[in-house]
């Protein structure tokens, strides 16, 4: 067997193993933290919009009525822009977060079942080259049985029997 095999930095291969440990972990954090603070943006804007709902209706009665109806108009107009814009940014997170959901799913996917297979196929690597480096190699005549040897009448390569016969 003239073939050899040069196995390097086998610590290296844990290394990478347990740092995809690592990434996973990391990653599932970062997903559920982006979820919970895209969550709660959203119940501030959606609060938010309820109370210039209810600022709007309370100025359009204010606009209807009374000596006060003109500074309520003005006012009424500032909150039904702002109204817009809350509304807008809302639609903006609702489309911005359905994006995200799919890459976060798409992250979480390869975290959950990918990595795993990656990490088991790492270590079974590992393990199958430590066991190659743990075997040593066997000389020929560790092979012989003690005690026995060629039949008497067959003849060592390069030697003749008595007779001139191999």
């Amino acid at each position: 067997m003239g073939e050899s095999v040069h196995v390097q930095a086998i610590h290296a291969l844990g290394d990478l193993e347990r740092e995809l440990g690592h990434f996973a972990e990391l990653a599932s954090r970062a997903c559920e933290t982006t979820r919970w603070e895209m969550q709660g943006i959203q119940r501030r804007l959606e609060e938010r919009l309820r109370r210039l709902r209810r600022e709007v209706e309370r100025d359009r009665q204010a606009a209807q009525g009374g000596s006060a109806a003109v500074d309520a108009k003005a006012h009424l107009g500032a909150s039904e822009a702002e109204r817009a814009r809350v509304r807008h940014r809302l639609s903006n997170l609702e489309s911005v977060a359905s994006t995200y959901r799919q890459y976060a799913g798409r992250l979480e996917r390869v975290v959950s079942e990918e990595i795993p297979r990656a990490r088991a196929l790492l270590r079974e690597k590992i393990t199958d080259l430590e066991r190659y480096l743990a075997v040593r190699p066997v000389a020929r005549e560790d092979l012989a049985i003690p005690g026995s040897g060629p039949p008497a009448s067959v003849s060592p390569p390069g030697k003749h029997r008595a007779d001139g016969r191999h």
